[in-house]
Parts: structure tokens; C-alpha cells; sequence
């Protein structure tokens, strides 16, 4: 892993998630029509922009060579937990 504090990564990934936000509300056209999108899809918005920018500010920190081979492991580790989690409602394939 590259020298890292628990701040900088938080504020790495908080960051990401304001872009993120951003990102979205410029797709659905304006932040007025985010607030009228319904709850489930909100909530399906939101949970992918959290996984997403964890998984980039954290393992965008990992090193990939050998022996660690820290990515690979954070890969399969994150897999793991993110296919337990509910994100997905039944309008979205």
C-alpha cells in the first residue's frame, strides 16, 4: 500500500462522491429533476456512487506487484462484501 493517511483517503473518497453527484445531476437534467427522481431510484443512485468511489480511492491506493499482489486481494475481498449488499431494484438490470 502507498503511504496513506485514514484522512487523505476519506476526503479522497468524499471527494468523489460530490463529483459523482455532480455527474449525476447533470445527466438527469438538472439538480431539480434529481429531486424528483423516486426514493428507490435515489437510493440505487446513491449506493453506486459509494461503492464506486471507495472502491477507487481505496484500492487506487493499493500497490499490484508481487508478493503483496494487494489489489488482486482488495479485488476479491470487495466482490466479497459488495455482492451481499441490496443496491439493485427490480427496474434495473
Amino acid at each position: 500500500m502507498i503511504p496513506s493517511s485514514d484522512v487523505n483517503l476519506c476526503q479522497s473518497a468524499l471527494n468523489m462522491v460530490t463529483c459523482m453527484f455532480y455527474q449525476l445531476c447533470e445527466f438527469v437534467g438538472g439538480k431539480e429533476k434529481v429531486d424528483k427522481l423516486e426514493k428507490n431510484e435515489i437510493e440505487l443512485y446513491f449506493n453506486l456512487i459509494l461503492i464506486f468511489s471507495f472502491i477507487w480511492s481505496v484500492g487506487g491506493n493499493l500497490y499490484d506487484g508481487q508478493p503483496q499482489n494487494s489489489r488482486a486481494k482488495f479485488s476479491q475481498f470487495i466482490k466479497s462484501k459488495i455482492l451481499k449488499v441490496k443496491c439493485f431494484y427490480s427496474g434495473v438490470h
